[in-house]
C-alpha cells in the first residue's frame, strides 16, 4: 500500500533577491509555480536545470521592475527565455530559486499547543 500527500503537487511561491547598485541595493524578484517532488540524487544536471526538468518550475510574472532588458532597450515578459537569461547573467541565482522552492515546499514548524 502507497501513501501520498493530501496537499496540492503544484506550489506557487516567490523568488526575491537584490543586487547591489553602485553604493545601494536594488530589490528585484518574480512568481514561479512548480510542483513538488522527490529529492533526487546522483543527477549531472545543473540547480537550473534540476528546478526545469524534476520540479517543472515555470517563471510566471515578475514581481516590480525586471532585472534584465533585452538588446533593443525592452523589457522582456516573465517566462522560460527571462529565467534562462537571469540564469546566465546571475550564476548564484539557480542556488537562491532553489532554497525558495525548498523552503515553499516543505513543511513550516508551528509554535504553540
Amino acid at each position: 500500500m502507497g501513501y501520498r500527500l493530501v496537499v496540492s503537487k503544484e506550489i506557487e511561491f516567490e523568488v526575491r533577491f537584490s543586487l547591489r547598485d553602485g553604493a545601494g541595493e536594488k530589490e528585484f524578484g518574480f512568481r514561479a509555480v512548480a510542483v513538488r517532488t522527490e529529492p533526487a540524487a546522483n543527477l549531472k544536471v545543473t540547480v537550473g536545470e534540476y528546478l526545469e526538468q524534476h520540479c517543472a518550475l515555470r517563471m510566471v510574472s515578475w514581481i516590480g521592475e525586471a532585472p534584465i532588458e533585452k538588446d533593443d532597450g525592452g523589457k522582456p515578459e516573465a517566462g522560460a527565455e527571462a529565467l534562462a537569461a537571469l540564469y546566465a547573467l546571475i550564476p548564484t541565482l539557480p542556488g537562491l530559486v532553489l532554497g525558495a522552492y525548498t523552503e515553499a515546499a516543505g513543511p513550516k514548524a508551528k509554535l504553540g499547543n
